[in-house]
């Protein structure tokens, strides 16, 4: 976001010459707008897409939710440096 406002900002100047000027207003233009689609539009756009179902009642508890001595077959132990 900052390095499309510096890039805006450094157009200024070329913006006020005839010829260079509608050249430096679309860019800034083009500028602006494809920074406010990466931060409003893209994310909310995967997020509608790609979004995760809510997660039901019946599903199998989380690995925290296991108590102390009982470990999930999936979890292997690994040995700490002292031991």
């Amino acid at each position: 976001m900052l390095t499309a406002l510096t890039a805006v900002l450094a157009l200024i100047p070329i913006s006020r010459g005839v010829f260079w000027g509608p050249l430096a207003y679309s860019m800034m233009g083009g500028i602006l707008v494809a920074t406010v689609l990466t931060i409003l539009v893209l994310p909310a756009a995967y997020a509608l897409f790609f979004g995760r179902e809510p997660k039901s009642k019946t599903d199998a508890p989380a690995v925290g939710d296991a108590p102390e001595d009982e470990v999930p077959d999936n979890v292997r132990h690994m040995p700490i440096a002292a031991e």
